[in-house]
């Protein structure tokens, strides 16, 4: 699996991260997990494929153990975040990027409000 021997290299420190690719390895690595787990599904009814699905599973709580830590640093990250930042020069985005107005899940890249809470 390229996807997982690239995300093992390439995030092996989520401290160091920064918002944006803390949130590209969270993904990452819930996709490799996913794949991961279909791929045991599948093999599981096949003899001979049994050394191969030890290897999957290894590979797969590794990922998941992965995803598990960087949602665990996005939580610690929204929970240091104030939930307004002063110093903002109007309402809205500016350039396209979140501003010191825009709500707290917003900033922190997440999708919605309901997002950041659970």
């Amino acid at each position: 699996m390229d996807a997982f021997k690239e995300l093992m290299t390439r995030a092996p420190d989520l401290e160091l991260m920064n918002l944006e690719q803390l949130h590209e390895t969270v993904f990452w690595s819930g996709a490799a997990a996913k794949w991961a787990r279909q791929k045991i599904d599948m093999a599981k009814g096949y003899e001979g494929l049994q050394s191969q699905v030890s290897a999957w599973i290894k590979e797969g709580q590794t990922v998941g153990e992965m995803e598990l830590r960087g949602q665990e640093r996005l939580g610690a990250m929204a929970k240091k975040e104030d939930q307004i930042q002063s110093g903002g020069v109007g309402p809205g985005r500016i350039g396209g990027r979140p501003s010191s107005t825009d709500p707290k899940w917003q900033r922190l890249g997440f999708k919605s409000g309901k997002a950041i809470a659970s």
